[in-house]
């Protein structure tokens, strides 16, 4: 079976591409994502199937109650928004018990059957199943994959959009009290993720949400062609469990699907216009080679690089006024670590391809 491995880089639509993947009669996948590193170190040791899968169902309870996924908004699917799905636990402890019959206990065989299982258990036919989705989100999750064979899609946006995404929804979901180290990982991941994710040397497909959305069928045709897998109806519907899904909690609005007229929201106002010129400058080559577009004015300026962004200020300023010292002396030491890897080397000779 072959396996891809869905990583985000950012806000960039990755549960939005696993929804077109939902009832696709030869894709194996789980209802989000699927944290398999941190799930492997607690059952590495174990030798009993039966504590395996009843680890899982414990660990990931909201994959078969959704009502239990308020953060997804699984509990507000279909129509009328108040429908969610429900998975027998029996059904997925009896398959995976039978499908892991004789079978070694490693990470292999543990993720295609957990997700066989699953599928099994969700009323799927798992004899037509070719190709197995693993939404592991973060990119340093892939560290522990090692001698699975696997290729990586890659959802991008934007630069400014995603920065601007992640600041203003995450504070707003957070009541404005967004941590140090949460700005610090999403700004890395967003100014680093592409350089990072390619010393795996995997084959790279990259999504780019704003594609994913004015070009649909394009897109899912040549994801298709990737994976090997044929063209169905259900791509062009963003559910779970073939009920409708309208976004998660923390964009607040109801999103409904495929929007061809898609346009990225910035919210200029949290950005330094030297906060722009320095991103835009670090990111020329990403920029240009996903035909992004450059918006700051300002001429290039080497003092511009050791000036903090907006964004660290105001964390610097409400830490301070609300006597949080932790995260005070926090967002100091991660602006000094951007400092850092914002003068490291970023060059990268050949960029991963766009899929359309």
């Amino acid at each position: 079976m072959k396996i891809l491995v869905l990583i985000a880089g950012g806000r960039s639509g990755s549960d939005f591409f696993q929804s077109l993947l939902d009832g696709h009669s030869s894709i194996c996948q789980l209802p989000g994502p699927f944290y398999y590193d941190i799930f492997w170190k607690k059952i590495k040791r174990i030798k009993e199937v039966n504590y395996i899968s009843n680890k899982f169902f414990n660990d990931y309870i909201y994959f078969f109650d959704s009502r239990k996924n308020l953060i997804e908004r699984h509990n507000m699917l279909g129509k009328n928004k108040n429908g969610f799905f429900i998975v027998s636990k029996k059904k997925f402890f009896d398959k995976f018990s039978k499908l892991m019959k004789g079978k070694k206990i490693n990470k292999l065989n543990i993720l295609i059957n957990l997700n066989l299982a699953y599928s099994f258990a969700s009323g799927e036919n798992i004899k037509k199943k070719k190709l197995l989705v693993l939404h592991l989100h973060h990119i340093f999750r892939l560290k522990f994959l090692d001698n699975i064979k696997y290729e990586i899609i890659y959802m991008i946006r934007d630069p400014l959009a995603l920065i601007s995404s992640f600041y203003i929804h995450w504070n707003k979901y957070n009541n404005n009290n967004i941590s140090s180290w949460f700005y610090y990982f999403n700004i890395h991941r967003v100014l680093r993720g592409i350089y990072d994710l390619m010393k795996y040397k995997k084959k790279i497909h990259v999504i780019q949400l704003e594609k994913l959305h004015q070009k649909n069928f394009k897109v899912m045709k040549k994801f298709c062609k990737i994976a090997k897998i044929k063209y169905e109806k259900s791509m062009k519907k963003s559910s779970y469990h073939g009920k409708i899904w309208w976004g998660d909690a923390i964009s607040k609005k109801y999103l409904n699907g495929i929007n061809p007229k898609f346009k990225n929201k910035i919210d200029e106002k949290i950005f330094f216009e030297h906060d722009i010129n320095n991103i835009e400058n670090y990111l020329k080559d990403f920029i240009t080679n996903y035909k992004y577009i450059f918006r700051s004015k300002l001429k290039k300026n080497s003092l511009y690089k050791f000036l903090p962004f907006k964004m660290e200020i105001k964390i610097l300023f409400r830490t301070a006024s609300s006597f949080d010292l932790k995260n005070f002396f926090l967002i100091i030491y991660y602006y000094l670590k951007r400092q850092f890897f914002m003068r490291s080397d970023n060059f990268i000779y050949r960029f991963p391809k766009s899929i359309v």
